[in-house]
């Protein structure tokens, strides 16, 4: 009588192709059976999110990323140790191919000079890194610009709630060095301005997601000539967030700019808490003089308005 099959009589190819398709649960539970089983889940280890966790050891640090070598998305928050400059020489120094990189918030490590040195060498290693989430990590135009110029292949990037000092110069500077960008995140920054949008517009042709939301707590100067120049000069554009932004005029060219870029890529635009906007402002917004227009945009796109009103009772556009 034939014996029956184990685990050990398969291949290792075999044996990692019936974990791929565990979930968390049963890969931990896997992990804990013997040396082999380990050793193939932690193979298929793909995030690390360690920003609600603090290793207070570099060398335990090392260790998990040399765990898991095929992590590709890792978050940090706080760096082990509060030791940012070190931290980065170990991700440095693990061979990982990071598609995206959290960086944790300088002031809140109370840490104000920019590691340039260390970035300048992870850059070096990681030079295809193509998302990154620098929000609360830079401080200024300068430190904006370095990290732009350090990872130029970058896709998808999140820059919200920078520091104060963060300028329409520096703005510029940095997005004409992303010409790859796709994705970006601008909320909550409040220096944010139409130059943002228009420098978008300018020097990102690829860009397809947009999220700017202005802070309540914060002056903001976008109003509908930046989204009008973001709509119209962002041909791939698929989805754009707004949020809180001063479209004070009755009568502005913002509905043909919406409907000629649905009549390319867009398909969802929502605008949330727009300041002074009635029945009669909304509806313009997506109402054209032209039947064909209407169509186009009725047919292709996604159009969404929430006003505080509309938050309170459920109601959108």
């Amino acid at each position: 009588m034939a014996l029956p099959t184990t685990f050990c009589d398969l291949s290792p190819d075999c044996t990692r192709l019936i974990f791929t398709g565990a979930d968390k649960t049963e890969l931990n539970a896997a992990s804990l059976a013997c040396r082999d089983f380990h050793h193939y889940t932690n193979e298929l280890v793909r995030e690390l999110d360690l920003s609600r966790k603090s290793i207070p050891e570099l060398n335990s640090f090392a260790r998990l990323l040399r765990r898991f070598p095929n992590v590709k998305r890792l978050s940090l928050y706080p760096p082990p140790g509060d030791d940012l400059d070190a931290t980065l020489h170990e991700i440095a120094n693990s061979g990982l191919d990071l598609d995206f990189l959290c960086l944790p918030g300088r002031l809140s490590l109370a840490l104000h000079d920019f590691p340039a040195e260390p970035l300048a060498r992870l850059s070096s290693i990681m030079p295809n890194l193509k998302s990154l989430d620098c929000g609360h990590f830079v401080n200024d135009d300068d430190d904006l610009t370095m990290l732009a110029g350090m990872f130029p292949a970058l896709e998808v990037l999140d820059m919200s709630d920078c520091g104060s000092y963060v300028t329409d110069q520096g703005v510029d500077a940095a997005f004409k060095r992303l010409a790859n960008l796709r994705k970006i995140d601008i909320s909550f920054n409040c220096q944010m301005s139409d130059e943002w949008l228009k420098s978008l517009s300018t020097n990102c042709p690829l860009l397809e997601e947009v999220m700017c939301v202005a802070s309540k707590r914060r002056a903001s100067w976008v109003t509908e000539s930046g989204v009008c120049a973001l709509l119209g000069g962002c041909g791939q554009l698929r989805s754009v967030q707004l949020g809180d932004i001063n479209f004070s005029r009755f009568d502005f060219p913002l509905a043909r700019a919406v409907c000629a870029s649905a009549r390319k890529k867009l398909r969802y635009l929502e605008i949330d808490g727009v300041v002074m906007v009635d029945d009669k402002h909304c509806r313009r917004m997506v109402d054209t003089e032209e039947e064909e227009d209407e169509e186009a945009c009725a047919a292709h796109m996604k159009v969404e308005f929430f006003s505080t009103w509309d938050k309170l009772h459920g109601e959108s556009y």
